[in-house]
């Protein structure tokens, strides 16, 4: 397990406390602004802290998974440290308006609408995580960068609506699923690896222009790049690529 810096837990008797699973607060700290979880949980049970619009930060040292709604619309959060964390459940952090960054270094899978319309958010990091659910990080407005190398599937919509995402660093991605990227702000893609791009994956992104997709073999639907001003297609299967895009920009990679 990834250290953190020293810090002083929270008294176990503001949790309710299930082996090793934090299944909510107490009722005894009613006025707590700021959790760190004691070093012996290592789960966060589903709803623990739905709804807790006080909460403005959770240090969890050697939590391992997060429960389904575990931090819903805690619309004052602004830091969450969990290097430990592999799992986040469905709609865990949804509508954390107030969360500006995520790092999580040990996360392989992101459970679907885990960050849907955290509008604050602007970046994300997680070099470990091969799995976002479907609408993971769903109207995201303020996203620009997103940093997942080893990522494998996106979800159906999984970043659609983040109007500001310029920046994406998926190099082994293999499946981008049905309006992923659709709505977002890219003006390239390098996506080397990706074998499966689903219908409107990339559509309405107004700006995209060059898309390297070498071994990719199936576009679904009829429209994954639709209104994108395309001028550069890489892909080794030219015939797959001049049956679906314009000839002139059909590149072959060198």
């Amino acid at each position: 397990m990834l250290p953190i810096p020293s810090v002083i837990p929270t008294d176990r008797s503001c949790f309710n406390i299930n082996g090793t699973t934090i299944t909510g607060l107490s009722g005894t700290c009613p006025a707590v602004t700021e959790l760190v979880i004691p070093i012996d949980i290592t789960a966060i049970g589903a709803n623990a802290f739905r709804g807790n619009t006080k909460l403005t930060s959770v240090t969890m040292p050697n939590v391992i998974t997060i429960g389904e709604s575990a931090f819903f619309n805690n619309t004052s959060l602004t830091s969450v440290i969990m290097p430990n964390v592999t799992t986040i459940g469905a709609i865990a952090f949804y509508g954390n308006t107030a969360l500006t960054s995520v790092v999580m270094q040990n996360v392989t899978t992101i459970g679907e609408g885990a960050f849907y319309g955290n509008t604050g958010l602007t970046s994300v990091t997680m070099p470990e995580v091969t799995s976002v659910g479907a609408n993971a990080f769903f109207n995201n407005t303020s996203l620009t960068s997103v940093i997942m190398p080893n990522v494998r599937t996106v979800g159906n919509g999984a970043f659609m609506n983040d109007a500001q995402l310029t920046s994406v660093n998926m190099l082994n991605v293999e499946t981008i699923n049905q309006d992923a990227f659709a709505k977002s702000a890219l003006t390239s893609v390098n996506m080397p690896k990706v074998i499966n791009i689903g219908n409107w994956a990339f559509a309405y992104n107004y700006s995209l222009q060059s898309v390297i997709m070498t071994k990719v073999r199936s576009l679904g639907g009829s429209a994954p790049f639709h209104s994108c001003p395309l001028t550069n297609v890489t892909m080794e299967d030219q015939t797959l690529c001049q049956q679906r895009f314009a000839t002139s920009i059909c590149k072959s990679p060198t």
